[in-house]
């Protein structure tokens, strides 16, 4: 046994023994990897996007060091979810806030198929942190200290940062852009497999095309691979660009439902009909509009 298993081991322990129970019945006898599986399953199940988030966070916060546990143990012993939540918050507060409401979630659906397991939720003693929702979005004078800190990263990370600014692109369809999807001829870009799971297309600007320049010379396949380790010391990044591109855009006017074709978001309350005509015979409009919030872009960054 090594030092990890026999760490697991006594932790399964306390908690049997803080619970007086040294065995958990046979009914309740369900580990936290197995009910993460099949919760996991079950969103998969219905379509949900959520599915991934979940399996990952889980992996990362709770699994290594609970996945053996029961969850009757878990319940009998909420001090464990309380001091490990208290681990996780004093470096990543949302992260444990997160990965405790998906230990609820599991246990509530393993409930419903386990009517013996304890009403008690293992998170029982845990206190949320508080969450101030982050207003991301980069003030207009800090475009130029912006470009000159991107400037000194190496070419790669510069046209990756660029174009999520050109175009607020969430970080994962960056990610996973190719440079198939990459249209010189209609000059547009083609986003697959978005948050909500559709594949949308938005209009190339002389800027955007000058951001993926950097990214030369070109890998066959994904533009930006390992984008997702980058980890570059600047104060706005990932999706706070994605919220600079909106804020830039409602600044200059720019209507809602052009702001939302051109970063993907989801059309709600929006006839398919209305949306097909606006994309269809307001595609000059939608490519005036990304001219637009290019140059505005391009002067607040300053030399380039």
């Amino acid at each position: 046994m090594n030092v990890a298993d026999a760490r697991k081991e006594a932790l399964q322990h306390a908690a049997r023994v803080a619970a007086g129970r040294p065995q958990p019945g046979k009914r309740t006898a369900i580990t936290l990897e197995a009910a993460t599986a099949d919760y996991i399953a079950s969103l998969e199940a219905r379509g949900k996007k959520s599915a991934r988030f979940v399996a990952s966070l889980m992996r990362i916060h709770l699994l290594p060091d609970f996945g053996r546990f029961t969850l009757a143990e878990l319940s009998d012993a909420p001090a464990l979810m309380r001091d490990h939540h208290l681990k996780i918050s004093k470096h990543k507060p949302v992260a444990a806030n997160r990965v405790m409401s998906i230990l609820s979630a599991v246990y509530r659906h393993a409930s419903r198929l386990d009517r013996s397991l304890p009403a008690a939720s293992p998170i029982s003693a845990v206190r949320f942190n508080r969450e101030t929702p982050k207003q991301s979005a980069m003030p207009f004078d800090k475009f130029g200290e912006w470009r000159e800190r991107v400037e000194t990263l190496p070419p790669l990370r510069q046209a990756y940062r660029r174009l999520m600014l050109l175009t607020g692109m969430r970080g994962g369809e960056a990610q996973r852009l190719t440079w198939s999807d990459v249209n010189v001829r209609t000059r547009s870009i083609t986003i697959r497999a978005t948050k909500t799971g559709k594949t949308y297309s938005v209009p190339m600007t002389s800027a955007i095309a000058s951001a993926l320049k950097l990214a030369r010379p070109i890998h066959e396949g994904v533009i930006f691979p390992g984008a997702r380790k980058w980890s570059d010391a600047l104060m706005y990044k990932g999706h706070d660009l994605r919220h600079t591109f909106l804020s830039v855009a409602a600044d200059l006017g720019i209507d809602e439902l052009q702001r939302r074709l051109l970063t993907g978001h989801s059309l709600v309350g929006i006839s398919q009909s209305y949306i097909t005509r606006a994309v269809v015979e307001g595609g000059p409009g939608l490519r005036a509009a990304q001219r637009q919030i290019s140059k505005r872009v391009v002067g607040l960054l300053g030399r380039t």
